[in-house]
């Protein structure tokens, strides 16, 4: 045996039906979209990596009553458009055997660690602290692989706000998921083909991840889709763990490294030992003009595939 599944014949057909009514309008009816994303969870449970591709389906029945009638109109959204092509190619894919998901909750003994933290900023904070995230990453002898330290640009901390109408310097997931792609952006080729143990001490962040998707957070997912299509490209294994806050010395260091106020010297030589990376373009345009982008998880991981080729 090699351990591997299939969408049934019978199972795939109905999905696909439901798909391709979808892409062909704008609305449907509360019932055709709940069996939509139903037949659509009954694959994304044995295939986990495509529940990335689940969120914006979920969003079209964002304020719609829970006692609402099946006759209730749905509006499709563009987004929502978007994932089901990646869907159709999903269901419609030649090589119908894929492997049984392992569970990544129990990362190997041999294995990569980054640890991660980010500050955010309140309304009445002083934004001359200079609030950011840090990393420090470890070989799999536990040297030292890496050290990071990158400061939010002020307007994006002290005005921005997302969809809903809430600062971005409050928006805590979405923070901590920006800090934990850092690496995955910066030095990809330390994650080819390897087991990596990600640490941050944001519970959030860690179910996201779990979840492939932040509920309620549509920044932090975009995020979340951008580390799992760059770490599925590397043929990179994630495990997303919790830190807590000051636990040990990676987390310290992380910490003192999310604010530049608070950043030692000591801090500081360590930081000049692994250079001065550039974020991509793509992310630096992002903290300009921060919004719901599902279209920068693609160009983050082009980004990578430039590093990377």
């Amino acid at each position: 045996t090699n351990l591997s599944w299939r969408v049934s014949q019978k199972k795939n057909d109905k999905a696909m039906l439901c798909v391709k009514k979808a892409l062909v309008q704008n609305q449907a009816t509360l019932k055709q979209w709940q069996r939509l994303v139903g037949r659509i969870n009954d694959v994304s449970q044995m295939c986990p990596f495509m529940k990335i591709f689940k969120q914006p389906l979920n969003d079209c029945l964002a304020g719609i009553d829970s006692n609402a009638d099946g006759s209730t109109i749905i509006e499709i959204s563009k987004e929502a458009k978007d994932v089901l092509y990646i869907w159709t190619g999903f269901l419609c894919s030649e090589f119908k055997w894929l492997p049984i998901a392992r569970d990544n909750m129990v990362p190997p003994i041999w294995k990569r660690e980054y640890v991660s933290d980010a500050a955010g900023l309140a309304g009445e904070a002083d934004s001359q602290t200079g609030p950011g995230c840090g990393n420090v990453g470890f070989f799999e002898d536990g040297t030292i692989s890496f050290a990071n330290q990158f400061v939010w640009p002020t307007s994006f901390i002290t005005e921005a706000v997302d969809e809903k109408g809430v600062r971005y310097g409050d928006k805590t997931t979405t923070l901590e998921m920006i800090g934990l792609i850092m690496p995955l952006i910066l030095v990809p080729e330390q994650f080819m083909h390897r087991h990596v143990v990600m640490k941050v001490d944001c519970f959030g962040t860690v179910f996201g991840m779990e979840n492939r998707a932040c509920k309620g957070d549509k920044s932090a997912s975009v995020f979340i889709r951008a580390a799992y299509l760059i770490a599925a490209y590397l043929h990179c294994s994630l495990h997303v763990q919790q830190l807590p806050r000051m636990s040990d010395w990676a987390a310290e260091v992380t910490d003192r490294l999310s604010r530049s106020a608070t950043t030692t010297i000591q801090d500081r030589k360590l930081l000049s030992a692994f250079g001065e990376r550039r974020i991509p373009k793509c992310l630096q345009l992002w903290f300009k003009s921060p919004r719901v982008d599902w279209d920068l998880a693609i160009q983050l991981l082009n980004h990578v595939k430039n590093l990377v080729s």
